[in-house]
């Protein structure tokens, strides 16, 4: 019949909207549109907006909206709440303040998860002051915070790096009777491992087991991250190895961390080797290394002592040999280890060109640290997203 084969579509373009598939879902929108009943007609275009919130495309789903309007198809707050959440997930808070305003002007009234996403694209910014403007703006419209919102809260917090403020809204989630889950300790745990904190840090996984919330990868990522960065490698390795008697495999963040655990080791006779041998085993494993991996064990070789100028030679020869093609960040190391005119002729060899790779900017330190270190915020939203779908 008809009617099956509609639903049919729409449960596709539905699964496709979850997992962020906007080209996908948008040749199915386009083979139901015209012909949907009018009763489903605003959800369609709802359900395509969906996709775009979830792939944070948030120039399309401007488009979308804009078409929505010229088909005369009315908005609601769900239209809304996808318009903001793709601008918070690309980070564009400005974009996510204007649909929020384009929504109050139409005389709807926002809902939990219009403010939770609003706190999102706060997080993304490392706006703390916003978040708490909007935290307090959506009490003042008497909604409570519930576990969305609080996760968000947390997530802003600890990209900030301020742990008080975390502890605090932490608190505030449990005195309101909102029971934590995975995503919000994550969070809190991200925050006490953006200060090295990892007694505190150890505390709070205990009280996540405890309580019974499923511990995951991600989870466990923070925990080999944060004592990697503080220094502690046994402590990472320790971690490292509960991560695989858990069942759970480490994946590239895992490996990351350790591998920029001991390359940030100075003075360490050993350090360069471990980082190495590391980087071995993660593709053993079948993990590719990436350029930022690379670049660590580069690392591992300007803190030896001496620095490891020979090794540094081979190791990116190993790596032009696996077709990964050298950065910035590779080129101004080699450019510490073996001077610039050697430097120049080894990327030279390998391309991108060195005059493209001795720009101002890769000299920024900042940038550097940036692409040295391990992504965790966006493999966090990932699994974030993950979670949500499961």
């Amino acid at each position: 019949p008809r009617e099956h084969v509609h639903q049919e579509a729409l449960d596709k373009l539905n699964t496709l909207a979850e997992h962020g598939h906007v080209e996908g879902s948008l040749g199915i929108f386009r083979s139901i549109q015209a012909r949907s009943p009018q009763t489903v007609h605003r959800k369609i275009w709802n359900t395509m907006l969906k996709a775009c919130a979830n792939a944070g495309d948030f120039i399309r789903a401007r488009g979308i909206f804009e078409e929505m309007l010229q088909r005369r198809v009315q908005p609601n707050v769900p239209t809304f709440g996808k318009l903001i959440e793709a601008s918070a997930k690309a980070g564009q808070e400005v974009e996510a303040k204007h649909w929020f305003v384009v929504l109050k002007s139409s005389d709807l009234s926002p809902s939990h998860v219009v403010y939770s996403s609003l706190i999102d694209a706060a997080a993304k910014s490392g706006n703390v002051d916003s978040a708490r403007s909007w935290l307090s703006e959506m009490k003042a419209n008497c909604l409570t915070p519930n576990k969305v919102t609080y996760s968000a809260l947390l997530n802003v917090a600890a990209k900030s790096g301020d742990l008080s403020l975390a502890e605090l809204w932490f608190r505030m989630m449990q005195d309101g009777h909102v029971k934590p889950d995975v995503i919000s300790y994550t969070a809190i745990l991200t925050a006490y491992a953006k200060v090295s904190d990892t007694q505190s840090l150890e505390r709070r996984f205990h009280d996540m087991s405890n309580s019974g919330v499923p511990v995951d990868a991600c989870v466990l990522n923070v925990m080999v991250d944060a004592f990697a960065r503080s220094g502690n490698l046994l402590g990472a390795q320790s971690w490292f190895e509960r991560m695989k008697s858990a069942a759970v495999d480490p994946d590239i963040r895992a490996y990351g961390a350790l591998i920029n655990g001991y390359a940030q080791l100075r003075e360490h006779p050993d350090a360069w080797g471990e980082a190495e041998e590391i980087f071995a085993t993660m593709e053993r494993s079948g993990i590719q290394g990436t350029i930022v991996q690379y670049c660590q064990v580069l690392q591992s070789y300007v803190h030896a002592t001496p620095p490891q100028a020979m090794r540094a030679v081979k190791w990116f020869e190993h790596m032009a040999s696996k077709r990964v093609h050298p950065n910035q960040v590779a080129f101004n190391i080699m450019y510490r280890l073996v001077g610039r005119k050697r430097a120049m002729k080894l990327c030279d060899e390998v391309g991108p060109s060195s005059e493209r790779l001795m720009s101002d900017e890769a000299f920024d330190s900042k940038k550097q640290k940036r692409l040295l270190s391990v992504d965790l915020d966006n493999a966090r939203m990932k699994e974030n997203q993950r979670r949500k779908l499961r």
